[in-house]
């Protein structure tokens, strides 16, 4: 059903008093908008190869790409640019793929209704929920409605994809991810093993890396709203900004270097916690890509075009953001216990973040999509898991106290042999030798194995032979507190989690379309002054503007959310990069300027009833017969335009009158 008006008739049919302001139909036209889109980009490519002020003719392409300059030799090589000609032949290329998939028949993906009060909407929402049988059939077709996210938050491209293609992605990314963080690892271990002070600075630079990393992975993913999208982002960067600031140094440190002196395990957390302590400031405040942008490349840009595109600022990633405040609890809280000036640390870092967060919103940062407040709840789940490694890493690291792999042997005093001076060399480390003094009073030791327990997920139980006793009896005693500890927050973060995901997914089969409990606006939709519909658009890296997908003409511009102030909503709409379409388009609005001509009727008696309550309004009109009625000419009729984009109306609301005196 690719006609609005049916859906109109169909809820005003099933629901009492719903009033419908607007219907968007979102069709499976995907493979045709990435057409257009690649079509769009290379357009980009060669106007930009034009001279200053000069304009392509998108109908005499070969004289537009005889005007471009040629490009050097060294872009061909290393960035891999194409001459004019052969974008232009890439152009014509698209233009028959175009034309070859807007003759395909698409099916419809979505339906967006948007209802004139906010009542009428949770209405309808609260009798579907509970509505089972042919209430929800629309042409034998079982509908499943729920409340859509803001219009801004909508990703049209990537609606039609259905889920299983989505979780293939999204599977395949993680794999990646989990990749990424290997290959890091050995690095990281390699790099420490030349030079122990590299290590944190190359962990530094790998959480500077990370968000490009992770952009690149979520561009190979379909998302059906910027909510997923986040969601996606938030996940892997959290996953490789905790295994690259805590757990791979602590994998790649031996297990004796924790806690000696020089190059040990808490020399590298303390050099890791200065450097997000001076990165932080450095990068933000200096802000170097933005100042370069705007004041040595957008003064020189050879067009408004890129002037405008150098002086927006960078996105605003909430997911980032909370990301990069969960690094810091988790690093301090996996060494808290043996490093506890890692929380007067975390204290200033956080202190600095959320001055230097508040200076970029208002300063530097570019309004992201309007994404509501999910992805502020789903990151509570990440601070049950820094509390859980917190309570582990603790119980760890005091079991395994001093992480010297001595176990004390049962001899209270040295052997006679061992007693004196002595002159001592390590095997294989470039180290001098060096004197170790003995005396009857210094207690024997042997070596014993520790690591096993270092390794343990859950320290429960620690088995001792006589001979590798290490435990003292304090911390065989206090470790039992925290053994107990450990099963009691796992137990509580676990049936949090599960009460969470078990919650969620029972709203999803039974309560999708629920409510909340706040109160009811009063306002009407069409009253809204800087009101906002479900529009389709899609961005494209390098233009200003989204651009449209769909026919606007059958509703209101405030609908479409941006304006571009020297051209018309057609110059940024893809539907006109289709001949059949554009013509069709063009035919209709030449017809709806056509005058109508409107019959004089005569004057006749006429008896009126008007009838008005605060619910409706009902009229009945008695009229005579006239004679001699005119005949009115209809307009000639529209033509149907090619199905191949999303369709978008828009009707008149119906007002209601409290008073009428007749």
């Amino acid at each position: 059903a690719t006609k609005p008006e049916l859906w109109k008739d169909f809820f005003k049919s099933r629901f009492k008093d719903a009033h419908i302001t607007a219907c968007t139909i979102v069709l499976n036209n995907k493979s045709l908008v990435e057409t257009l889109v690649r079509r769009r980009k290379l357009l980009l490519q060669l106007q930009d190869m034009l001279p200053v002020e000069e304009l392509y003719d998108e109908h005499d392409l070969e004289n537009s790409a005889r005007k471009c300059a040629p490009v050097p030799c060294w872009k061909k090589l290393f960035c891999f640019a194409s001459d004019a000609k052969v974008i232009v032949k890439a152009i014509y290329k698209e233009d028959k793929l175009i034309q070859k998939q807007s003759q395909k028949k698409f099916n419809v993906s979505k339906v967006f209704i948007t209802f004139e009060t906010q009542y009428e909407q949770r209405q309808v929402l609260r009798e579907l929920s509970v509505t089972k049988g042919d209430k929800l059939r629309f042409k034998g077709i079982m509908l499943k409605a729920s409340r859509p996210t803001e219009p801004s938050d909508i990703r049209w491209d990537d609606l039609s994809d259905s889920r299983i293609a989505q979780f293939a992605q999204r599977l395949l990314t993680a794999v990646i991810s989990v990749a990424i963080i290997a290959a890091a690892f050995f690095f990281v271990r390699y790099v420490r093993g030349k030079n122990m002070l590299l290590a944190p600075v190359v962990i530094t630079l790998l959480n500077i890396l990370s968000p490009a990393i992770v952009s690149v992975l979520t561009s190979f993913e379909s998302h059906p709203s910027e909510t997923s999208n986040t969601t996606s982002r938030y996940l892997k960067l959290t996953m490789l900004r905790w295994m690259f600031t805590a757990v791979l140094t602590t994998l790649v440190t031996p297990f004796t270097d924790t806690l000696q002196d020089g190059e040990s395990l808490i020399f590298a957390i303390s050099i890791q916690f200065c450097l997000d302590l001076v990165r932080l400031p450095l990068l933000r405040l200096l802000d170097i890509m933005g100042n370069l942008k705007r004041h040595v490349l957008g003064p020189r840009a050879k067009n408004q075009r890129h002037m405008n595109a150098y002086f927006q600022g960078d996105n605003f990633d909430i997911g980032e953001r909370y990301t990069e405040v969960t690094r810091i609890l988790f690093l301090a809280c996996f060494y808290g216990t043996i490093y506890p000036v890692a929380f007067f640390f975390t204290y200033m870092i956080l202190t600095m973040m959320y001055c230097l967060d508040k200076y970029s919103i208002l300063r530097t940062w570019k309004q992201g999509p309007k994404i509501g407040s999910y992805i502020s709840t789903f990151s509570t789940n990440f601070f049950l898991l820094i509390a859980l490694a917190y309570t582990f890493m603790a119980s760890n690291y005091y079991i395994n106290f001093p992480f010297d792999n001595a176990c004390e042997m049962g001899e209270s005093e040295a052997p006679s042999n061992y007693v004196g001076t002595h002159c001592a060399q390590i095997d294989d480390m470039d180290v001098e030798r060096f004197n170790i003094s003995i005396t009857s009073d210094d207690r024997t030791h042997s070596f014993c194995n520790q690591k096993f327990n270092r390794r343990s997920f859950l320290p429960l139980r620690y088995y001792q032979s006589e001979g590798d006793k290490y435990v003292t009896d304090s911390q065989e005693s206090f470790s039992t507190f925290y053994r107990w500890v450990c099963v009691i927050v796992l137990l509580l973060v676990s049936v949090t989690l599960f009460f969470k995901i078990a919650i969620n997914f029972v709203i999803s089969l039974f309560c999708e379309r629920c409510q909340s409990s706040a109160e009811v606006m009063d306002n009407t939709f069409s009253d809204i002054p800087e009101r906002v519909g479900y529009v389709p658009k899609v961005n494209i890296p390098g233009y200003n503007f989204p651009f449209l997908i769909c026919n606007i003409d059958n509703i209101d511009e405030s609908l479409v959310g941006w304006c571009d102030p020297k051209k018309s909503y057609d110059h940024n709409n893809m539907i006109f990069d289709v001949p059949t379409v554009a013509s069709a388009v063009t035919i209709n609005r030449e017809k709806k300027r056509e005058p109508k001509r409107k019959p004089k009727l005569k004057s006749t008696h006429h008896n009126h009833h008007v009838k008005c309550t605060t619910e409706n309004v009902e009229i009945s009109l008695e009229n005579e017969p006239l004679e001699n009625e005119p005949v009115i000419h209809e307009p000639k009729a529209f033509i149907n335009e090619p199905q191949a984009f999303s369709i978008v109306k828009e009707w008149a609301p119906v007002r209601k009158l409290n008073l009428i005196t007749i």
